[in-house]
């Protein structure tokens, strides 16, 4: 979801755009983009010789096309777990040259605090805390991503089309210092009912928009390939 979003707002929005995963590798971000701006599966760009000659020529216009872009996407490689100061003292050291709009940390969960608590929510508060007073002073928007709780999944499973409940803060893992520090929460699911075509995607929260989508607050997505 938040590769989604980093691209769109590249593509479509004309501002820089830094993302930093802390759970893969740089080079799978930038395959994963690649598989979404072609429409070519994950497997066979990891296969080059299962790739036709026209899948190539797409690959390439795809790369051409990101190269030409005035605007950058850069990939911020760091150690799993980081913390949010070594990210700040990081981006602080580019900022001269490459001064984002928009930063993703893919995702909370894998940061390690600064200071240790005895609970971990309250170690979630200060690290969602910092990223907000780190966008604030060095002028960019901050986005990151938490789970839907199993329990959340499992009942919306098993209500009847048309019956299901929108998540809400309480339907996130942790999902209280992230509806305190968040301006906007999003959701995004499978549809149970054809959970090989569509997304369903839920508005959690909106500080500063209207929270529903359509009559039923639930979006539909239809997809073609959704492990990408």
């Amino acid at each position: 979801m938040m590769t989604n979003v980093a691209a769109n707002l590249y593509t479509k929005s004309n501002v820089n755009v830094l993302y930093i995963p802390l759970e893969m590798p740089h080079t799978e971000i930038f395959t994963k983009l690649v598989a979404r701006e072609t429409g070519i599966s994950l497997k066979k760009i990891e296969h080059a010789e299962m790739l036709t000659e026209i899948e190539l020529k797409m690959l390439s216009d795809s790369m051409d096309k990101w190269t030409n872009i005035q605007h950058k996407f850069q990939v911020l490689d760091l150690p799993e777990r980081a913390k949010v100061s070594t990210i700040r003292r990081e981006i602080e050291k580019r900022i001269s040259y490459f001064k984002p709009k928009a930063v993703f940390i893919d995702y909370a969960d894998n940061l390690i605090p600064d200071v240790r608590r005895n609970r971990g929510d309250e170690e979630m508060n200060d690290m969602l805390q910092d990223l907000r007073k780190m966008g604030a002073a060095l002028g960019f928007h901050t986005s990151s991503a938490a789970q839907i709780g199993k329990d959340f999944i499992k009942a919306f499973n098993e209500a009847k089309e048309g019956k299901q409940q929108i998540a809400d803060i309480t339907s996130v893992r942790g999902g209280l210092p992230f509806a305190m520090n968040a301006d906007s929460m999003y959701g995004q699911m499978r549809d149970p009912m054809m959970p090989n075509e569509r997304l369903i995607f839920m508005c959690m929260k909106s500080r500063h928009g209207a929270p529903v989508f359509g009559t039923q607050g639930l979006s539909l997505i239809h997809i073609s390939e959704p492990t990408r």
